[in-house]
Parts: structure tokens; sequence; C-alpha cells
């Protein structure tokens, strides 16, 4: 037996979809809304940073923030010797980021690595039988990719006080004038 619906049960039943609908639709509009916010929030608590120190000014696309489990970060720095070699890495710095200590331990392993970003970037004019390195500019400019990640075998950033550095490589190991430490943190 067929049940038969009249036009104006029709129109009254098409009416309720409707309602639910708009209702459906204006409860998931202020969600979105919160969505895009705390989205927003989250893309604006990643920063870079930059740190100055003798001169020789450091940059990192990413500084707070960081992906805990790893992001690669691009370093840049500016007023370098060119004709001297440095080394960047995620480093253990003093508490009071205060400079003439070896930033050590850092984050180690093999350099830039078989895909050109590591842990470590070597920064130098004069590399090595074939060593992957990165070049420095003729006005002590440069530019090098490295992967940080909040703990790592020898380090870890959780409970120690860490920041990107710059420092002079193994053929000037000793020379603490280009140490340039950038606070970083890790969300």
């Amino acid at each position: 037996m067929s049940q038969h619906i009249s036009p104006a049960d029709r129109s009254a039943a098409a009416q309720i979809r409707r309602k639910r609908q708009r209702r459906a639709v204006l409860g998931l509009v202020p969600a979105a809304v919160v969505g895009l916010l705390l989205g927003a929030a989250g893309a604006a608590s990643a920063a870079s940073g930059t740190a100055t120190h003798n001169g020789h000014t450091l940059t990192a696309s990413n500084a707070t923030g960081l992906a805990a489990a790893g992001e690669t970060i691009t370093v840049t720095g500016s007023g370098y010797d060119p004709a001297k070699g440095y080394y960047l890495a995620l480093c253990q710095v003093p508490d009071d980021y205060s400079y003439g200590q070896v930033p050590s331990p850092c984050a180690g392993g093999d350099g830039q690595g078989s895909t050109g970003v590591g842990p470590s970037a070597w920064v130098t004019n004069s590399p090595v039988g074939g060593s992957a390195s990165t070049p420095i500019d003729s006005s002590g400019g440069f530019s090098a990719r490295i992967r940080v990640k909040q703990a790592s075998t020898n380090l870890d950033c959780a409970t120690v006080t860490c920041a990107v550095v710059s420092r002079r490589d193994h053929l000037g190991s000793a020379d603490r004038s280009f140490d340039v430490f950038i606070p970083v943190s890790f969300s």
C-alpha cells in the first residue's frame, strides 16, 4: 500500500530539511573560524631569528616553534671572512648565551649528507677532497640548509640551552671570534 504525501506536507518536509542544512552549515562556520585562527597562530609562532656578534650576522629562516621531530631551515650569514671556513649546526650553548666557550656538543652526523641537507653544514671556499660544502661569496655572505631536531644522539635541547651557531671549522677551532648564536625553541 503506497502512501500519498500531499504537496503541503512535501513543502513542509523540504523546509525542515533546508533548516537542518542551514543549522549544520552555521554550526560548521564557528569551527572553521576557530580552525583558521589556530592555524594562523601556529604559523605566526614560527619565526626567523637573527644574531650579530663581532660584525658577523647569522640568520635562521625559523628559530622558534621548530618541529621537535625535525625540520630543515636555511641559515644565511654576512660579514664572514671568505678566506676562512665555518661550521653551522645546532649546538649546546651557555644558558645566558655568553660567548667565549666552544659551543658544544653539537648535533653531529654526516655534514650535509647524501641528500644535501644534514645536521650541520661546512661553509668554506677550500673544501678538502670533494667534501660537501657551501661557498662564501667575496663579501663574506653564504646560505646553507641544515636539519635541526630537538634531540639527537649527543644533544637534547629539551634539557639544555641550544642555538643555531656558526663557529670556525677544524682549521681554526680555537678561534671564538666567529661564534654567533641564534637561540631556538621547539614545539
